[in-house]
């Protein structure tokens, strides 16, 4: 086979594996990605397999294989900063990745050193480029990790600026708003993570349409705010709506669907609307298929909601009650 025809092949390995993974395929990602890592180091293409190495790493990360995916990113950085040079930027986004496996594994310290070097040499070799705000979202998500918020905030800022001046309108620029909004719910400000969150909703309902996933979980992540803020009135109203474009989108009973349904029992639990709670509950487990995961959350929350009220299921039965002092007793 002819290089250019090889490196088509290569080419067309990688990309299969970003297909699966966006088709939500990890494992078919990793067959995918494999057998180009094996093809270009059958090769001797330095830089081919560090590109495969990458695509590797991402499709273990989505799988779940951290480890996996933490010692294929050592090898695709190592790859990368022998064939280019340590500052050369591809070798600065493979250290940005890394990074982001070694957050997700809890390794904060190494993370945080990768994400602020990837970050300033990406910023150095490229200046304005959607990369760099990718680089400056992963260096806010370490520092959130390791709850340094205002340093995350900073980060996270600087990444929402780059996509709103390189991209405008667009989905990474909502994804930039939900970031930055989970900060500062994590710091406490609630004005300006509802200030996000917000512009986020309405981004994705220009863009996407009402019924898209991604406007689904902006309506779910808006209510977490209110909600996490004491705003209970606004959360249930922005939870119930959720709830019925889920319902009307994803099905009743899916995932996204039931969470809601726990959410809104919960803060009518939490606001004393115990009867309304109850029905909620009792409204889910019909819907529930047999040995459905999440029906024994529902049996606890109705235990719970029961044993709230005083006397229990045997309220208005006056069994167990003491009569009260002074109180003469009743004739038989």
């Amino acid at each position: 086979m002819s290089e250019s025809a090889e490196a088509n092949a290569l080419d067309a390995l990688i990309a299969a594996s970003g297909e699966a993974l966006a088709a939500g395929d990890p494992a078919r990602a990793r067959v995918d990605a494999e057998a180009a890592v094996e093809r270009a180091e059958a090769a001797g293409d330095a830089v081919a397999t560090a590109a495969a190495l990458l695509a590797l790493a991402t499709a273990q990360r989505a799988g779940h294989d951290l480890d996996g995916a933490i010692a294929t990113g050592r090898r695709a950085l190592a790859t990368r900063a022998a064939a280019l040079g340590e500052s050369h930027v591809d070798t600065a986004r493979a250290r940005g990745d890394l990074s982001a496996a070694l957050r997700d594994a809890g390794e904060l310290d190494e993370a945080l050193a990768l994400a602020t070097r990837a970050a300033a040499e990406l910023a150095a070799g490229l200046g304005d480029d959607p990369i760099v705000a990718t680089a400056y979202g992963n260096l806010s998500a370490v520092h959130r990790a390791r709850g340094e918020h205002d340093a995350a905030i900073d980060a996270g800022t600087r990444a929402l600026e780059l996509r709103r001046s390189l991209l405008g309108e667009h989905r990474d620029t909502a994804i930039a708003l939900t970031n930055l909004g989970t900060i500062h719910a994590a710091a406490k400000d609630f004005a300006a993570a509802l200030a996000c969150e917000r512009e986020a909703l309405e981004l994705r309902r220009r863009l996407l349409g009402d019924a898209h996933p991604e406007t689904l979980a902006s309506l779910a992540a808006l209510a977490t705010v209110q909600r996490n803020a004491g705003n209970l009135s606004s959360a249930l109203k922005y939870q119930s709506e959720a709830l019925e474009a889920q319902s009307r989108a994803l099905g009743p009973v899916a995932r996204e669907s039931v969470e809601s349904r726990r959410m809104i029992a919960f803060m009518l639990v939490r606001m004393g609307r115990r009867v309304e709670a109850q029905r909620a509950v009792e409204e889910t487990l019909a819907l529930l298929p047999e040995g459905h995961p999440r029906a024994a959350d529902f049996r606890e929350l109705r235990r719970q909601i029961v044993a709230a009220v005083p006397g229990g299921k045997q309220r208005g039965k006056g069994k167990g009650r003491k009569p009260k002092a002074g109180a003469k007793p009743r004739r038989r």
